[in-house]
């Protein structure tokens, strides 16, 4: 399948990386097969207090992106 990744990396080693709070990241475990629409953590700034975040987010494209339009590149694209 196209599109999956693994993510094998512990949160104490991600807290440790980004320099973010262990006891305020979501719980989430090691992922052998990511796949698209899985919630995977992702790491952002948070403008107001200047300091990074991790969330737990849907991967994938949005339902809207290119929705009833032929020429968005990704509309049905295939890769060898």
């Amino acid at each position: 399948m196209c599109g999956r990744y693994a993510r094998k990396s512990a949160q104490e080693l991600l807290a440790e990386w980004f320099d973010l709070d262990l006891n305020l990241m979501p719980w989430f475990t090691a992922s052998y097969n990511a796949a698209p629409q899985s919630f995977q953590p992702v790491v952002w700034l948070d403008t107001e207090s200047s300091q990074r975040r991790i969330s737990l987010m849907r991967w994938g494209f949005g339902s809207i992106l290119g929705q009833g339009r032929a020429d968005w590149p990704g509309h049905h694209q295939r890769t060898r």
